[in-house]
């Protein structure tokens, strides 16, 4: 899909729906943006698999964090 001078591939899993786009210049070899963006897919699907691809949980006063001084509700 161009963009102005740029171009972005996205690849996405049928399996899962999950997705993974890339940006590039509109002058890109569209095969080498296609494997990019399949990379980075795999790699998401691979960080997901392993359960890191979860935020890590922030500390909060109630599990021993200090607290960053917002309002608890």
């Amino acid at each position: 899909m161009p963009l102005g001078a740029s171009v972005k591939v996205t690849a996405v899993d049928c399996a899962t729906g999950a997705e993974a786009s890339v940006l590039g210049p509109l002058g890109a070899p569209q095969r080498d943006l296609e494997r990019l963006a399949l990379h980075k897919l795999q790699q998401r699907i691979l960080r997901e698999m392993d359960g890191l691809g979860r935020a890590p949980e922030k500390p909060t006063p109630e599990k021993g964090g200090r607290g960053g001084g917002g309002i608890i509700v």
